[in-house]
């Protein structure tokens, strides 16, 4: 599973999907919380224990730096295993353009249905339900449709016994 986490061809079992998923959630919370732990001792350290414009700064930046990195691997992770996935399902990769033009479609028409003056956001709302359907969808779709047996046109079958 490692050595696959940032190629784009082939295939992956959902079993391979599911792992990478955890293997991410794990990764983020580990990372996550060393960051915080870290920003707050550097906070307590620098500051006297009172936050500090240079506390602030410290904890804040390397926060920011540090998950703006995680970000930008896990969405690589994320993106190669959904390739993959796709591929195990005999469909391009090109399907994940259409998964996230959705999404960013929806999203910004959702932002422009926000009405601040009268308050009434039901538009944006349906926009932001009908988004989280597709997300769901896409899990579903990825995570539990069983590939194509056998080889296709992306490589042999990723549940076919080694020998």
């Amino acid at each position: 599973m490692f050595r696959n986490l940032f190629r784009f061809t082939g295939r992956a079992s959902r079993k391979t999907f599911w792992l990478t998923q955890l293997f991410i959630i794990g990764v983020s919370v580990v990372v996550g919380l060393a960051v915080g732990v870290f920003a707050g001792v550097g906070s307590v350290f620098l500051g006297d224990g009172q936050p500090t414009s240079t506390a602030t700064l410290f904890g804040g930046g390397l926060i920011a730096i540090v998950m703006i990195a995680l970000n930008i691997v896990v969405f690589i992770i994320s993106l190669a295993v959904s390739a993959r996935r796709l591929h195990d399902l005999n469909r391009s990769a090109w399907w994940l353009v259409g998964f996230f033009a959705a999404s960013v479609l929806l999203s910004a028409l959702g932002y422009a249905g926000m009405d601040v003056q009268t308050g009434d956001n039901m538009p944006s709302a349906l926009f932001g339900v009908l988004n989280l359907l597709i997300g769901i969808g896409a899990i579903v779709y990825l995570g539990f449709i069983r590939g194509t047996d056998g080889p296709n046109r992306y490589g042999p079958d990723p549940r076919a016994k080694a020998f």
